[in-house]
């Protein structure tokens, strides 16, 4: 396999970073509007959609970033930092 093929996006990895994004939407929704109604549902959604994307998104990051290590270490500081202020 050559190197151009495997930096290459297919389309479940732009789902994977639509999921990822949508679950952080969900849970900054969920602190911005406090006292709504669906306040908890946006919560549990997005924390669900983040944690079922977040190795997905973590491979994609390994595949396309040239330091990994960093690149990683910050995806994964930001989910664990998402579900410990939850």
């Amino acid at each position: 396999m050559s190197d151009k093929e495997s930096k290459s996006l297919s389309i479940l990895d732009y789902l994977s970073v639509a999921v990822a994004t949508l679950g952080s939407l969900g849970v900054i929704v969920s602190v911005v509007m406090t006292g709504w109604v669906y306040e908890y549902s946006f919560l549990v959604g997005g924390m669900l959609l983040l944690l079922t994307s977040s190795y997905f998104v973590y491979k994609i990051i390994e595949k396309v970033s040239k330091d990994k290590q960093r690149s990683g270490a910050i995806w994964l500081s930001y989910v664990i930092a998402i579900f410990m202020y939850t």
